[in-house]
């Protein structure tokens, strides 16, 4: 996986970043060498950001009365899954976290793989709310089920449904749920949206 650590402290990039690179992750920051020193300017002002480049989730650490990291208002805003040390980072930053974790090490490593190809909770809200009204418009009384993914800047969604319905209903219902997508995306969060309908078994 490619990972954003955001750190506000050296010690604690290190401490969170050795053990991810272990397991062959590969672990990048905001900043020139991705800790505390430089906060600005970040790597977007003189060279590229590394979430142009595709990121699978990011962590952030800090105090806890510290202030959040610039970067974190950028992960949040393109709905890449975020990681939250509950003893490093600041009390703000929990409603968004995908995952919390306390302390770092192998239970970090754990925490950040389990949510490879995990549901993108708000997307993944906003697509099945758009494939429902769509249901219920069309009069499809069966139970429909859509899920949303990213895997760097290629973002999945995916409606599982009966085999009853028709070719034409799966394509709008697809449709339904990437546009959904793309509304509530950012123009620059994604390379690819690609939306299917899957017949449940």
């Amino acid at each position: 996986m490619r990972i954003l650590l955001l750190a506000d402290d050296d010690g604690h990039f290190r401490d969170a970043a050795h053990p991810l690179e272990r397991h062959g992750h590969e672990v990048i920051g905001c900043h020139p060498d991705g800790a505390a020193g430089h906060r600005w300017p970040c790597s977007a002002v003189d060279d590229a950001c590394p979430l142009d480049q595709g990121i699978d989730a990011a962590i952030a650490l800090g105090t806890p009365n510290g202030r959040p990291d610039a970067g974190v208002g950028c992960v949040v805003r393109q709905h890449i899954p975020l990681v939250i040390d509950t003893e490093r980072s600041a009390n703000e930053l929990w409603p968004f976290a995908a995952a919390m974790v306390d302390g770092l090490g192998e239970q970090l490593v754990s925490t950040v793989e389990a949510l490879e190809g995990a549901p993108l909770p708000r997307l993944t809200t906003a697509a099945a709310g758009a494939v429902a009204a769509l249901t219920d418009r069309l009069n499809l009384e069966s139970s429909f089920e859509t899920v949303v993914t990213r895997r760097q800047r290629n973002i999945q969604a995916t409606t599982y449904g009966p085999s009853t319905t028709t070719k034409a209903q799966r394509a709008t219902l697809a449709l339904a749920a990437f546009a959904a997508v793309r509304d509530a995306l950012p123009n620059d969060a994604a390379n690819q949206i690609n939306a299917a309908y899957v017949v449940r078994e």
